[in-house]
């Protein structure tokens, strides 16, 4: 559903943390709440530094969430996996990063679109503990100012093509061709078909 490539590597461990919330906690769905503890989940994380910075920590996190369970536990049985929320949260991640003119979608993106959706669980925590939007947007800015950054996902790997071809006298000549995730095979056809007859033709002139 998502160009996974797109995310930061530690917005990528938020992800997995998430569902391994979900799945320690016995629930069958992935919510905010369990975003909100996978974004804390890599303390070196743009997200889990602003979140410090503004006094928060994995402990008190957890408690406020858990809290928050007990007295909305009707709510959170009827939802689903992923919910409807996390799935906008998520969206609106990718506009953020866009609006920065960003490729990659970090942790703060995720962070800044949690509390500007403003209506799951983990926005509450954050609004109790006084984390407005404003304040997470700025301490999200003045760390990217401060130099703060995350590393880029890595992309799809290349993909391989090996072509077999022989030289006038008989003699083998391997040559391998990566291809970026964005070649059709057809494309990829057309490119190693050009080889292939560059190289008969460089055969033929030699003769």
């Amino acid at each position: 559903m998502y160009p996974f490539e797109r995310f930061s590597e530690s917005a990528k461990g938020t992800l997995t943390r998430a569902q391994q919330e979900a799945e320690q906690g016995g629930q069958s769905y992935i919510g905010t709440e369990h975003l909100l503890l996978g974004l804390m989940g890599d303390g070196n994380s743009l997200a889990a530094v602003t979140l410090a910075t503004c006094g928060l920590d994995m402990a008190t996190i957890r408690t406020d969430l858990q809290a928050a369970l007990q007295s909305d536990r009707a709510s959170v049985l009827s939802q689903i996996v992923p919910t409807s929320r996390v799935k906008r949260i998520i969206e609106l991640a990718f506009e953020l990063a866009k609006a920065d003119n960003s490729h990659v979608v970090d942790t703060g993106h995720l962070l800044m679109a949690i509390a500007e959706e403003g209506h799951g669980m983990a926005a509450q925590v954050l609004r109790d503990r006084g984390l407005t939007v404003e304040r997470v947007r700025n301490e999200i800015a003045g760390l990217r100012n401060g130099g703060k950054t995350e590393a880029a996902g890595a992309g799809p790997p290349p993909v391989r093509q090996h072509l077999a071809l022989k030289d006038d006298k008989g003699r083998a000549i391997a040559v391998d061709i990566l291809f970026s995730h964005d070649y059709s095979e057809e494309e990829q056809h057309v490119v190693a078909s050009r080889i292939r007859r560059a190289v008969e033709r460089a055969e033929g002139t030699e003769n």
